[in-house]
């Protein structure tokens, strides 16, 4: 192990990302912003903001809410007692009440009275309400659907949005396993049962429903295989990478997400470029530098830290863990269970810092869990094209996949009663 240490510190990409590491985590050097906001009218006179979506709206814990950032191009605001209007630039967070996100939601009571209008990155509005320093953001009080941009690039973004709607209102005929299919597929969480949402995290299975590695692993999978099937091994990769890209861009990047998908693009390029599958490690590094550089406001983020150090502790300590398991369990078992101890070891310092808790459950429940999960996501992407073509056959597939969301959720509240340990 130490030797392994020793060999991949040699790595200039792995050394440099241990520094900027140190300096951005011990605050030797301030961290920019993505985008920041400019404007005449400070954020904290704010009073209205018209401009568009960049980012996927994100429920926040009460329910109350949705988190989303916007770009301004036009906002008004108090300047002195003068009510003013100017320009802007940069990105701002803001807090959406429910009833205008989940207006054109299919299921929400509250639709039937209201406007919809469209919360996705790139539609266009207009907003009212205040700034909250509590919040750091703006709090929208009221709001107005404007369209989206005529553009080639907003047309794009629109045919996006308007996917991910009727992505929804699929998912919604098929209840709490289509709650769960949207959050796998798309990182949205507006259907997903609060009481199995809560028991994947208790359980130590967040990483399960992040958007992450394991996902576009899956869809490369199918890709894979559906080119095999049609054209042969000829032009594989292309096709897997170009199965990835759209998987990214109908889900929208997360700190877990871009790390999978850096990670992805570069062991790409190694094939295509050396014809040989690189070393992870240093290909980790270099996502690491590549994504602060991209997007600095993801280092301290709790998705961030674990998304790195969970994969790091993989590639670290699971093949030592590997040689112990193998003795007594099958080589697939001892490989999932090396690489989740593995990736407890790396992350309970970061847990213990954020949450005060660990779920060493974790370990036994990805054993269990990860495989039902995966198979549930590979029946839901036949399901999913099949019901489309032949509306018929969604009732069929709505029960198959009931089915096996029960034995999923079981599974998970089985090992949510293991409680984690506490460390306040």
């Amino acid at each position: 192990m130490v030797s392994k240490i020793e060999k991949v510190l040699k790595t200039p990409c792995i050394f440099a990302s241990i520094l900027c590491a140190l300096f951005c985590y011990g605050n030797f050097i301030p961290l920019r912003k993505n985008s920041p906001y400019q404007s005449a009218v400070k954020k904290e006179c704010l009073t209205g903001i018209s401009g568009s979506f960049c980012s996927n709206p994100t429920k926040t814990g009460n329910g109350k809410f949705y988190k989303v950032q916007v770009n301004p191009k036009m906002v008004s605001g108090s300047l002195g007692e003068t009510i003013v209007s100017a320009s802007a630039v940069g990105n701002v967070c803001a807090f959406f009440p429910s009833e205008i996100v989940e207006a054109c939601y299919p299921g929400k009571l509250h639709s039937i009275a209201k406007s919809t209008m469209l919360v996705e990155r790139g539609e266009l509005f207009t907003s009212r309400g205040y700034w909250s320093k509590a919040l750091d953001a703006f709090v929208v009080s009221s709001a107005d659907y404007c369209g989206y941009d005529e553009s080639f690039l907003g047309k794009i973004k629109h045919f996006r949005a308007l996917q991910r709607l009727c992505f929804k209102r699929l998912m919604y005929a098929w209840n709490d396993a289509g709650g769960l299919i949207l959050a796998l597929l798309s990182g949205s969480r507006e259907y997903t049962n609060k009481k199995v949402s809560d028991a994947f995290r208790i359980a130590g299975l967040s990483h399960i429903l992040a958007l992450s590695g394991m996902h576009l692993s899956f869809f490369s999978g199918i890709a894979s295989f559906g080119e095999k099937k049609l054209f042969g091994k000829k032009g594989e990769l292309p096709f897997q990478f170009v199965a990835v890209i759209l998987f990214v861009w109908f889900a929208g990047l997360s700190p877990s997400l871009t790390r999978a998908f850096l990670c992805t693009f570069l062991l790409f390029l190694g094939e295509l470029v050396f014809y040989k599958t690189l070393s992870l490690v240093p290909i980790l590094s270099l996502s690491f530098l590549i994504h602060i550089s991209l997007f600095p406001n993801d280092i301290k983020s709790a998705a961030f830290l674990l998304s790195y150090s969970s994969l790091l502790g993989i590639l670290l300590f699971s093949s030592s863990f590997l040689s112990i398991f193998s003795a007594y369990f099958p080589p697939v078992i001892a490989q999932s269970l090396s690489a989740s101890v593995g990736a407890q070891i790396a992350t309970m310092p970061i847990s213990l810092y954020l949450f005060k808790a660990i779920s060493p459950i974790g370990i036994v429940a990805t054993l269990i869990v990860s495989p039902l999960v995966s198979v549930f996501m590979a029946l839901a992407a036949f399901a999913i094209p099949v019901s489309l073509v032949f509306p018929l056959t969604s009732a069929f597939f709505g029960t198959l996949l009931k089915i096996l969301y029960q034995i999923i959720a079981f599974c998970v509240s089985i090992f949510a009663k293991v409680p984690p340990l506490s460390f306040c």
